[in-house]
């Protein structure tokens, strides 16, 4: 009999916290339906890059009531109950080449960042690499892109400090964008 209302006791408590998981961290059981679900919109995932038991996912974020979008980008985690949004954020701009910054979210919730990422609006950039407060050593970024836009990412090491500057270069290697990152 003891065993059994252990059973039973054990169900109820499994019972229980998977409703209280799936109430304050709503999940779907797409990766777009987990992003809209925690309250944003997404107009066109622009690339997807697996990581650890999730994926980052850069997207167009709908604002302004669809009138315009912000570039976006999340980690989504793969649960037993479908995918859930974990931690990211957006950013608009003006710059030809637009940039943000995740730190590490060590400590607070699992996730792949640091994370430095943005837009890219120039055809002529054929790279991309980035400068960091604690390294002098450019960080080539990944460039990707689809019918919906270019974007680049680098994942960061958090010893590698906060970015500072974004780079672009031409086919043959020569700088043709510098900037510097001003941190929100």
């Amino acid at each position: 009999m003891g065993r059994l209302f252990a059973v039973i006791l054990f169900l109820i408590f499994g019972i229980i916290g998977t409703l209280f998981n799936n109430t304050h961290h709503p999940s779907g059981r797409t990766i777009e339906e987990a992003i809209e679900r925690s309250g944003r919109e997404v107009v066109a995932i622009l690339h997807r890059e697996k990581v650890n038991d999730g994926e980052v996912v850069f997207y167009h974020k709908g604002i302004n009531d669809g009138e315009a979008h912000s570039i976006a980008a999340g980690y989504v985690q793969r649960t037993n109950s479908g995918w859930k949004w974990v931690s990211g954020g957006e950013h608009t701009g003006i710059d030809e080449v637009t940039a943000q910054y995740f730190p590490s979210t060590k400590g607070y919730v699992k996730s792949s960042f640091p994370l430095a990422y943005g837009e890219s609006l120039r055809e002529d950039i054929a790279s991309i690499g980035v400068l960091t407060k604690n390294s002098d050593i450019v960080k080539k970024a990944r460039i990707v892109g689809n019918e919906e836009g270019k974007i680049w990412f680098v994942f960061l090491n958090p010893s590698d400090g906060i970015l500072t500057k974004i780079v672009g270069y031409n086919q043959v290697g020569e700088i043709i964008f510098l900037s510097g990152y001003v941190e929100p």
